[in-house]
């Protein structure tokens, strides 16, 4: 006599058919059998299974009831894994009645660089999946669309770094620049990022004025701006000069010297301040009822050491002193100060050596500094 043995209610799964590690981002398959308590294959479930998975990111079949039919106990789903290593896929009925697991460790994908900027940045090395090649060994060039920037030195990675350095990079022209890094010998391997460049933009005054605050472009960038207090026409001799020039906001900070004394010139007969002790002084302050204020003055000396008897005689353009700014780290855009709107406590004189108003602040030709 013979039975044909029918196969009881589904208590258990197990997953097979998967493979023991995947590239990120490649379509796993995972085959999900039920069993009965006798371990049989439960060819009669008609239940509802759901994938979950340990990957926050993975794309998993949706969840789906079996067909007794055309399943028979049997059904094949699929993952879509995209983070690194060991990454488990759980395979449960609705009713939480069974689960089962399989485990598929998860390769990186092809190299690609991510940098981070503006000036400390970093070069890090992932795939296309956001995966971190912490093992990653190539050297690294740059380049970048602003002709001027100082772009950082090649960089060769050798495996041990984790997958990322530190980079500097300085940007000289404004307005939105990349820096892009690529592989020595396969530039296909790639990566950029941009930044949107914020500096100082001083625009000289217009013509005219017995003194006159101009833009020393060979010693400015975005970063820093010098402007220099040079003799106009009408200011022939002079013995001390000064201006304090309240500024708007905190988008710039005092430079590293914030007052420059002029350096000689053939041709040209600047002030000579002197040896040490100097009539010279400058400020910027942060607090106080000065604050946002810069102040500054020289004079030759009256007495001791290199003193000066009687006024220098000034060629046009004969260089006072500068004054040196610094761009602030959280500056936004906007006016720092206008010459055509000078605001409330700007003061400004050039004197002679008995201490006479040879130009007063009405003879100063200030332009414009702003942040753009």
């Amino acid at each position: 006599m013979s039975f044909t043995v029918a196969a009881a209610g589904a208590v258990s799964c197990a997953v097979s058919q998967f493979p023991a590690t995947a590239p990120a981002g490649s379509q796993v398959p995972l085959r999900v059998t039920v069993y009965d308590l006798f371990d049989n294959v439960s060819t009669g479930f008609a239940g509802v299974v759901q994938l979950t998975s340990s990957d926050a990111r993975a794309q998993l079949s949706p969840a789906s009831a079996f067909d007794p039919s055309s399943d028979r106990g049997s059904r094949v789903y699929s993952a879509r894994l995209l983070s690194a290593g060991p990454q488990m896929v759980t395979a449960a009925e609705s009713t939480n009645t069974f689960s089962c697991q399989a485990t598929v460790t998860i390769d990186v994908g092809r190299a690609q660089f991510v940098i981070t900027l503006p000036v400390d940045g970093t070069v890090t090395v992932k795939d296309g999946f956001d995966n971190v090649r912490t093992d990653y060994a190539g050297a690294v060039t740059f380049t970048s669309s602003d002709s001027l920037a100082t772009r950082p030195a090649d960089v060769t990675f050798d495996g041990t770094q984790g997958g990322s350095v530190t980079i500097g990079a300085r940007f000289i022209s404004l307005g939105v620049q990349s820096l892009t890094a690529a592989q020595i010998g396969d530039v296909t391997i790639t990566g950029s990022a941009t930044t949107n460049v914020h500096g100082f933009v001083y625009t000289d005054p217009a013509a005219g004025g017995k003194v006159r605050l101009v833009l020393n472009a060979a010693s400015s960038t975005p970063a820093a701006v010098q402007l220099d207090l040079v003799a106009g026409n009408g200011l022939v001799a002079a013995y001390g000069a000064g201006f304090n020039l309240p500024l708007a906001g905190d988008r710039a900070v005092a430079g590293t010297p914030l007052l420059v004394e002029p350096a000689a010139v053939a041709g040209v007969t600047n002030f000579a301040l002197g040896i040490a002790p100097k009539a010279v002084a400058a400020a910027l302050p942060t607090s106080g009822p000065a604050a946002g204020t810069l102040l500054t003055g020289v004079s030759q000396k009256a007495s001791g050491a290199g003193a000066k008897t009687t006024d220098t005689t000034l060629t046009v353009g004969a260089v006072m002193y500068s004054v040196r700014l610094e761009l602030a780290s959280n500056a936004t855009t906007g006016t720092i100060f206008d010459g055509n709107a000078l605001p409330v406590g700007y003061r400004a004189a050039v004197r002679d050596r008995l201490g006479k108003d040879i130009a007063e602040m009405a003879d100063f030709a200030i332009g414009q500094l702003a942040v753009r």
